[in-house]
């Protein structure tokens, strides 16, 4: 991973060294740092940055502020003690410096373009895989007209550019027949331009060209109605020529798409046209055990919302994908997936929502209204991705089942949502392979009494398949599944540790990373430049739950860090006054785990805070 990697296309986040730079001197202080690593194929003068930036003062003063500022800029980012500075200064001049080891997403992004377009449908998704929302979404600089003129361009050549791969894309599979998935990367480009008519026209051709003449009238409705009241217009000729075509029965699949039963509504709603999930995860290994819980649970008539709780890389997301994959046939009118991770309030989440369906936008209040009316009717399943941070406005999930009676959600969160009408699936890791292998090759016995392979555990799995990617050859012995299995165990099969540690493999031996394991989790870091910064380390996934506590939940975790093995809660009131409500908190919020009324840390927690009971250095309020 880069030493300084800068996240641009979404909300404004920096990291040092995989650790969040939390706050700069001013927003000012970011825009400069914004603005340079955005143009950093140019250099720009101090009087055109001063004038950007500070263009209520005179020249003199605007000078000053922006040396005051870039002062400011290169102590938050280590500019003057990094091997290769990321700004290159001199007396007239400033330019971020990208031979430094920074990395820019949107440097990344716009490399994906070559002539205006991208080349290969590899290189859109490589290009949308970077965008986690708009360009900078949410960021504001007071007092400075020319920024905020800048941004707005800015965020329309980032937006037009990803249109373009949607596009890409969505054409990339109409030449194959496959008009389900190009409906998912049309209904993307939508949310980003709800206005194109053009877009709109696509979609409703898509539709009727997957079998779906109904669904894509109700959209050409809602269409219509976004044109009348939005920009005063109707729809154009050649819209209305269009529908005119499929209401006349004129636009059908084409062979090798299978048209809907027409026996009954839901069989006709519920084909995998109305499935709209990322694609199916690579890395996705054993939890049959969980699958087939959260199928019974969405079976149950009393079960409306359901959490997967599990600590952040416990494999939360990737579960919730392939359990919601399964449940198409059991949900006439679609599944649904909402990442909440770029939201940043929880007034927005009614915006998401309409977002990741297609819907029109609107302002959080008009989103509201909005989306409860458009689910109303339906039997939807809609996978709420990343809740952990909005959990304060969870309160809008019940009134949204209220109106919607059909409706039912999969929640993803690495704390309850302490809602009453709340089912719980707590996530544990991986089945990890049992202690003391040594000798006995890669044959052990399950308890069941079956003898089973090493390479069939699904953590021993995951990791062999991390290896392997980077190295197809790679054959191991018995005695390097043994040391896989003992990696794992360390690990508690928790699924992003374990791709973290088998990244290691080509440099270090599997005894030395099971070493480095042992003795901290420095070693767990990633250079991938696709991975949500959350992910990148162990200690950012620590950092992000972090950051999640009240001050008092901070407080007890570093006091009950002195319990390497566990305590009970005698124990833990005498060291830290916790009571009851207290670990029951910890519990809710993934930091600790029960078993027999004995409290424990997860394994990739108790090393962070033990070194930070030890040296005070506060983890996540750097």
């Amino acid at each position: 991973m880069a030493r300084l990697c800068i996240a641009l296309l979404g909300p404004f986040q920096v990291t040092l060294d995989g650790q969040l730079v939390a706050g700069f001197e001013s927003a000012k202080v970011g825009a400069l740092l914004a603005f340079l690593a955005a143009d950093a194929a140019h250099s720009h003068t101090r009087a055109a940055l001063a004038e950007l930036l500070w263009p209520e003062h005179p020249p003199g003063a605007a000078q000053a502020d922006l040396r005051h500022a870039l002062a400011s800029l290169r102590k938050s980012i280590g500019d003057a003690t990094a091997q290769s500075p990321f700004l290159l200064i001199t007396q007239t001049t400033l330019q971020f410096n990208l031979a430094s080891d920074a990395e820019v997403d949107l440097v990344s992004f716009m490399a994906c373009f070559h002539g205006g377009e991208c080349p290969t449908p590899a290189a859109c998704e490589a290009a949308l895989a970077l965008r986690r929302g708009a360009f900078l979404a949410g960021f504001k600089v007071a007092h400075s007209p020319p920024f905020e003129e800048w941004l707005v361009v800015a965020a329309e050549q980032v937006d037009h550019l990803t249109g373009l791969a949607l596009t890409r894309l969505a054409k990339d599979c109409e030449e194959r027949g496959d008009f389900v998935q190009a409906t998912f990367w049309t209904r993307q480009h939508l949310a980003i331009e709800p206005w194109n008519e053009e877009v709109h026209q696509r979609l409703i051709w898509q539709l009727a060209a997957s079998g779906q003449p109904s669904a894509a009238l109700h959209h050409y409705e809602i269409c219509r109605q976004l044109l009348a009241k939005e920009l005063g217009v109707a729809p154009q000729p050649a819209t209305a020529a269009l529908v005119d075509r499929i209401r006349n029965g004129e636009i059908v699949p084409p062979p090798m798409v299978t048209p809907p039963h027409p026996a009954t509504r839901a069989s006709s709603l519920a084909s995998s046209s109305q499935m709209h999930l990322p694609p199916r995860p690579p890395a996705f290994f054993g939890r049959k055990t969980e699958l087939e819980q959260i199928a019974t649970r969405l079976a149950d008539p009393a079960c409306r919302l359901l959490t997967v709780l599990a600590p952040g890389g416990m494999g939360k997301t990737l579960l919730a994908i392939e359990a919601a994959r399964a449940q198409r046939e059991h949900f006439a009118d679609g599944v649904w997936f909402v990442d909440l991770a770029p939201v940043n309030a929880p007034d927005h989440l009614a915006v998401a929502m309409l977002r990741s369906l297609g819907l029109p936008p609107a302002g959080p209040d008009a989103a509201t209204v909005r989306l409860m009316e458009h689910l109303q009717a339906r039997q939807t399943l809609l996978v709420l991705d990343n809740f952990e941070h909005l959990a304060a406005g969870a309160e809008f999930l019940p009134s949204l089942l209220n109106a919607a009676p059909a409706l039912k959600l999969l929640v993803t969160s690495r704390v309850r949502l302490q809602l009453a009408d709340e089912w719980l699936l707590p996530l544990e890791g991986l089945e990890t392979p049992p202690a003391a292998l040594s000798g006995m090759g890669t044959k052990f016995t399950r308890s069941e009494g079956e003898p089973e392979d090493l390479h069939d555990v699904a953590s021993v799995g995951l990791f062999l398949q991390q290896v392997q990617r980077l190295d197809p050859s790679y054959d191991p012995t018995s005695a390097d599944l043994e040391q896989i299995g003992e990696i794992c165990r360390l690990l508690e099969g928790m699924p992003l540790a374990i791709e973290l540690a088998a990244a290691w493999n080509r440099s270090l031996t599997l005894a030395e990373i099971a070493t480095a394991v042992r003795s901290g989790l420095d070693l767990l870091t990633t250079p991938l430049r696709d991975v949500p910064t959350r992910h990148r380390s162990m200690f950012a996934v620590f950092d992000h739950s972090w950051r999640l506590l009240g001050d008092r939940q901070r407080t007890l975790l570093r006091q009950l860090a002195v319990f390497r093995g566990g305590c009970n809660l005698a124990a833990a009131t005498a060291v830290a006054g916790a009571t009851p409500a207290d670990m029951e908190g910890l519990i809710d919020a993934s930091w600790l785990r029960t078993h027999d009324r004995r409290f424990t840390f997860p394994e990739a927690d108790a090393p962070i805070l033990s070194r930070q009971a030890r040296t005070g250095v506060r983890v996540g309020e750097r």
